[in-house]
């Protein structure tokens, strides 16, 4: 037996979103945020199939000092070759074509049920910028707490745990 109020929309919720006098009423977005973090996340086409590889830097000399006379020893920097792989974050949004059809305006009842959608999908990625661990969950993006949690070059020792290293 179907669970009501699963993942298809309802009567129950086409009632919830029709205007008094009919069509669709003027929704107030309580539950959708600003994530600023998407308007400044950098997007760009990746230079593989499912990815993208890049070189960064790994290490850099440190130089020596030395008296007069005494010799130094030679260092080198080193480089890395990364590879990012795409996430991808997919939902379907499925509306009976008749229960859209009911207050004569489908366009501004999807439109409402589409909102929830982006609202949500947003908050998903958002997350996942910070937070996301290729390590544990391989179809996610690789967020910056799983690539920056221990304290050094990045990581300020503000005199917490190792280990509590959770928040920006």
């Amino acid at each position: 037996m179907t669970t009501i109020g699963g993942s298809y929309q309802t009567l129950i919720d086409y009632a919830k979103v029709e205007a008094p006098g009919g069509g669709i009423d003027t929704v107030i977005d309580v539950l959708s945020t600003s994530n600023p973090i998407i308007e400044d996340a950098n997007v760009m086409e990746g230079n593989l199939p499912t990815g993208h590889r890049f070189t960064v830097s790994s290490s850099e000399p440190t130089g020596s000092w030395r008296l007069l006379n005494k010799g130094v020893s030679p260092e080198k920097g080193t480089h890395e070759q990364v590879t990012e792989t795409c996430g991808l974050l997919e939902t379907y949004s499925q509306v009976d074509v008749a229960l859209a059809n009911l207050g004569g305006n489908a366009v501004a009842y999807r439109a409402t049920q589409d909102k929830r959608f982006i609202a949500g999908l947003s908050k998903t990625a958002a997350t996942s910028i910070f937070y996301a661990n290729q390590n544990v969950d391989p179809e996610k993006m690789h967020g910056l707490a799983p690539r920056k949690n221990k304290i050094g070059d990045t990581v300020l020792n503000a005199g917490g745990s190792s280990t509590d290293n959770t928040s920006i």
